[in-house]
């Protein structure tokens, strides 16, 4: 009888660990995940417009000796690009702090980003937009539901800048 109850603590034992361990994979996991999620975001936003400045830059470095004139004017443009470059990543980095334990709603909270893109602004027409949903809404993991969201901002803010 005492090597059955041996047995039976090593079991419990055993698979308590094995529980532990998959957890903590899965905690890996989802780790690993959000530091990809956020490279790809930075890379999406920052790297690129600062990328496409560098460009820029180089351009007026390049006309500045023989057409002072027009590299003044491109480097108004720059530091225009530039605004919106700070803007895009201040708007990334909002986007990072975002979490959906705060609003759990995703339609509401795609009808707000719509609503904000549609937001006249200077110089641009604004769009028009329109969500549809079908079918019952469903409760969603809140990391699946977050996921959702940025792709689908992702996919209107390129859709808006392109």
């Amino acid at each position: 009888m005492p090597r059955l109850l041996v047995l039976l603590a090593f079991a419990a034992y055993s698979y308590r660990l094995h529980e532990i361990t998959r957890q903590f994979a899965l905690l890996l996991e989802e780790r690993s995940g959000e530091r990809t999620r956020i490279a790809r975001e930075l890379h999406d936003t920052l790297l690129q417009s600062f990328q496409g400045l560098l460009f820029r830059l180089q351009a007026v470095h390049d006309m500045l000796p023989r057409r002072p004139t027009e590299a003044i004017q491109l480097l108004d443009a720059v530091l225009d690009r530039g605004d919106q470059a700070i803007a895009e990543g201040r708007d990334a980095v909002q986007g990072l702090r975002s979490s959906t334990v705060i609003d759990s709603d995703l339609i509401q909270r795609l009808t707000v980003l719509a609503e904000e893109l549609a937001a006249p602004r200077e110089n641009q027409a604004s769009p028009t937009f329109r969500l549809s949903v079908e079918g019952q809404p469903r409760v969603l993991d809140p990391i699946l539901q977050d996921e959702i969201y940025r792709i689908a901002r992702e996919a209107l803010g390129n859709a808006l800048r392109h």
